[in-house]
């Protein structure tokens, strides 16, 4: 039986890496990619498994995840004329992006990601997963129709 830990996003990798290393055995960890964990020290039994999906590139994640949105708007207070109208289309996005649905919007569900429930399937033709440890709750909706169909116990960490 195989352990199964599923990590999307590189800022879970200490703790994925802390949680792995306390349980022996043979641990599968399915990244996005291999720069994930190209410069880390795997715990010993761990097998590293990619997907190959991407990372979204919405141009507002881009921003947030660099820190260009607030290095821009330190550039734009030194006095443009446009400098204001900058910021308040950066702000406008930003809030866009992260608002709440009102009440009369419609939610939609979280997608499954094909590509990780295929690799999920891979794993399970191989040796049969008996534990699913999930670092990323992107990655939960993918994971538990996976756990449906193979009966395997789900943990969000």
């Amino acid at each position: 039986m195989t352990t199964v830990a599923v990590l999307s996003l590189p800022l879970r990798l200490n703790h994925a890496l802390a949680w792995i290393s306390q349980h022996p055995g043979r641990v599968v960890l399915v990244v996005t990619s291999a720069e994930v964990v190209k410069d880390s020290i795997l715990p010993a039994g761990t097998v590293v498994s990619v997907t190959g999906a991407q990372q979204p590139t919405d141009a507002t994640d881009r921003l947030l995840r660099s820190g260009t949105a607030r290095r821009i708007v330190r550039w734009v207070r030194r006095g443009s004329r446009i400098g204001g109208r900058i910021e308040q289309a950066i702000r406008r996005a930003l809030v866009t992006r992260f608002a709440q649905p009102s009440d009369g919007a419609t939610v939609h569900p979280p997608a499954v990601d094909s590509l990780l429930l295929a690799k999920l399937g891979e794993i399970q033709a191989a040796d049969p997963v008996a534990f699913l440890a999930v670092f990323d709750v992107t990655d939960l909706p993918t994971v538990l129709a996976f756990a449906d169909n193979s009966g395997a116990e789900v943990a969000v960490l």
